[in-house]
Formats: structure tokens, sequence, C-alpha cells
């Protein structure tokens, strides 16, 4: 997997959550297909969202936390947004 992906696959699942959070709180929409694709995809993007902190946290190892690197910046926001995610389990 190039760095480039890595990153957009970062960004992907961090929207997908963020959305999920902006329904939430926000927007409050009630549709049944939409809670349908919320409760398919949630747990496969949950587990995802892991796999792809660990290929992060791999690639920024091996090139040395370069700032300049992709594979950095993936890390750092899926850290971030794991750490929101998985949070809101805890203070809820």
């Amino acid at each position: 997997m190039k760095n480039k992906t890595l990153f957009i696959l970062s960004v992907t699942a961090i929207v997908y959550f963020s959305i999920l959070l902006l329904n939430s709180y926000v927007f409050k929409w009630e549709f049944s297909l939409l809670g349908v694709f919320q409760e398919l995809l949630t747990i496969p993007m949950l587990i995802f969202h892991v796999v792809l902190l660990i290929i992060a946290f791999k690639r920024s190892v091996k090139n040395k936390f370069a700032i300049k690197n992709l594979s950095f910046w993936s890390f750092v926001f899926m850290l971030i947004s794991c750490l929101a995610t998985f949070g809101s389990f805890i203070t809820q």
C-alpha cells in the first residue's frame, strides 16, 4: 500500500465517523435506509480504523516519523480519530 493510498483511506475513515457524529448530534436524520447503512458499516469501519492506525504506525516508524511523509500524517490523524471515537464510547 502506498503512502498516498494510506492517507486517502485514513481520511475516508475519519469522514465516515465525522458524518456519524454529525448525524447523531446535529442532523438527527431518521431515514431507515441511512440507519441500515450505519448499522452495517460501523463495526467493520471500527476494525478498519484500528488496522489503519497500526499500518500507519508501522510506516511512520519505518520512515522515522518524517513530517514530510503522508504516513506520518495518516498516523497522527488516525490516532486523534481513534482516541475521539473510542473515547466517545467511554464518556457516554
